[in-house]
């Protein structure tokens, strides 16, 4: 049992063999990450959605972002690692951006800016230096256009 399971998530995080070397190990976990978050979050949202028995726009928001993410293990599958990170990262951001400015006259959202560290985990991880401190740059504008913002 446990070895065909491990098998069968063998061949669902597989990179593509059109990877080179370097990309190969990256898009493997890209892959197991990917997987993890759509079903996770998948599972998650579904509860949540019953327990609440609405559908509100930050739930439509949220089912975009899983909808997103499995693009983009479709893009990794393909063997398109840049844009399927490119991708990940750009759903996390602006998800996260988008749920604060929607919500902004609540300040019980403003925790939500700690999630902010996993697409900068996620930068450091996949993406070079310069890359990462893209994602660093850009994650602190946001941050402090919500300050100016109020």
């Amino acid at each position: 049992m446990i070895q065909s399971f491990a098998t069968f998530w063998q061949r669902l995080v597989e990179p593509s063999p059109k990877l080179d070397e370097e990309n190969r190990p990256l898009s493997r976990v890209l892959n197991g990450v990917l997987l993890i978050l759509v079903i996770i979050g998948g599972i998650a949202q579904i509860e949540y959605i019953i327990r609440q028995n609405q559908l509100s726009f930050s739930d439509i928001f949220v089912i975009v972002v899983l909808i997103l993410f499995t693009v983009a293990y479709g893009l990794n599958r393909k063997g398109y690692f840049m844009p399927a990170i490119t991708l990940v990262l750009s759903a996390f951001i602006t998800g996260i951006f988008a749920t604060l400015v929607l919500n902004y006259r609540s300040i019980e959202n403003a925790p939500l800016l700690f999630y902010l560290i996993i697409p900068l985990l996620m930068g450091e991880f996949f993406l070079s230096l310069r890359g990462y401190i893209l994602t660093a740059v850009l994650i602190l504008t946001g941050i402090f256009s919500l300050i100016l913002i109020g």
